[in-house]
């Protein structure tokens, strides 16, 4: 059986400190697009193995693969007595923030809980979903939304409108480790999120006006790839330009699909990743 795990972007990401943990404070609206991995699952009757496979042969498929954590999680917690086969077939770049094994994790979890008759709560899926990774949740509820958990919101936008996306990511890659480490040396700039959930409830063409990633700033490279873009993107049409997640996948936003097409054709031979796709409803 076959399962789409669709991408996430981060249009708004702002961090807010740390806890006393270490972890940081994070406030995000995120929003599923159509580019994505796909799950191809068999059932092992009997059995508590969890298999691996993978068409990008740089992901490793043991137990730190987060299908596997997912897969192991569930057997104890609902006493499930069935191993699985996962072949993983990845069209969401690694290193990309772009949510690609969080959103393979929420989908497994949609299996799982559609196949074994769990009928989650909002609470549990919550709390799984939170053991493998901070943003499984959302990519589990597979919605635009504003989360904010420093002050305990997360708030799914009912968005209507038609909104295009060109990705387009660099040879190098951010780890969220080295992300956050170079986000706490500097002095970075949030923004408030309200004008951009505003756009996204009422004016969709000045989405683009509101994106904005923190994590740009910590990184020189991302800083100049970013203003190349930037101007770039006001010359070919495009409503914004932001980056996802802590990086490096940058993405162009727009209303009108000729702009999308058009954008797709000047950039397809300029970075070593180009795709377009289209929010999710």
């Amino acid at each position: 059986m076959k399962f789409n795990a669709y991408a996430k972007l981060n249009i708004l990401l702002n961090i807010h400190g740390k806890y006393f943990n270490g972890y940081h404070s994070v406030e995000s609206v995120m929003i599923p697009i159509s580019l994505c991995d796909v799950l191809d699952i068999e059932i092992i009757p009997n059995s508590d193995d969890i298999i691996i496979q993978s068409s990008d042969f740089s992901i490793p498929t043991d137990e730190r693969n987060i299908l596997y954590k997912c897969g192991k999680l569930f057997q104890k917690h609902f006493n499930i007595s069935d191993g699985f086969k996962i072949v993983l077939y990845k069209n969401i770049p690694v290193q990309s923030g772009l949510g690609g094994e969080s959103t393979d994790a929420a989908c497994f979890m949609h299996f799982l809980n559609d196949n074994y008759n769990l009928t989650l709560s909002y609470e549990s899926m919550f709390y799984l979903g939170r053991l493998l990774s901070w943003d499984v949740p959302i990519c589990y509820l597979k919605k635009c939304v504003y989360v904010h958990d420093k002050k305990e919101i997360c708030e799914i936008l009912d968005i209507k409108s038609k909104l295009y996306f060109l990705l387009v990511m660099p040879e190098f890659g951010i780890s969220t480790k080295k992300a956050f480490e170079n986000l706490d040396k500097i002095e970075y700039k949030n923004v408030d999120a309200y004008p951009l959930i505003n756009a996204l409830l009422t004016c969709h063409n000045q989405v683009g006006l509101y994106v904005h990633n923190c994590f740009i700033q910590a990184e020189p490279r991302l800083m100049k790839e970013y203003s190349s873009l930037k101007e770039l993107s006001e010359q070919i049409g495009f409503d914004g330009v932001s980056m996802t997640g802590t990086g490096s996948c940058f993405f162009l936003i727009t209303t009108k699909e000729d702009i999308l097409i058009k954008g797709c054709n000047y950039f397809k031979d300029l970075y070593p990743f180009v795709s377009t796709a289209s929010l999710v409803l």
